[in-house]
């Protein structure tokens, strides 16, 4: 039964490792925001630059990336529509990076658990 447990326990640890290198190589600096888009953001000084900063964007698909080329696609729209929509985005953006961040902490009850289990079961 201890075996069972064990094997329950190594599983999920397993499960939350994978979880946690994968978003930590998907959340690493340059992938959400690129150099190249940082640079185009810093080198972008009138609307004679949008062109150079849309290629940029598109060229390094990223999170920063898209958040910006929604904003210069509503560049007609009222600067309120377009914070609100921008801040519907970016918060949509920010869920599909934390997927996965809950799996994280599953291994910490059933450890809690088994600890205990072993514990009373040893006395």
């Amino acid at each position: 039964m201890h075996t069972f447990f064990i094997v329950i326990l190594v599983l999920t640890s397993i499960v939350a490792l994978t979880f946690i290198v994968e978003r930590g190589l998907a959340l690493r600096w340059n992938r959400v925001i690129p150099l190249a888009i940082q640079n185009g953001v810093s080198f972008y000084k009138s609307a004679e630059d949008l062109p150079r900063l849309r290629a940029v964007c598109e060229a390094n698909p990223s999170t920063c990336a898209r958040l910006l080329l929604f904003v210069t696609a509503h560049l007609d729209w009222s600067r309120s529509e377009t914070v609100e929509l921008l801040e519907t985005r970016a918060r949509h953006e920010v869920a599909q990076l934390e997927r996965g961040l809950v799996v994280q902490s599953l291994p910490r009850p059933p450890a809690n658990l088994l600890s205990s289990a072993f514990s009373f079961s040893a006395s």
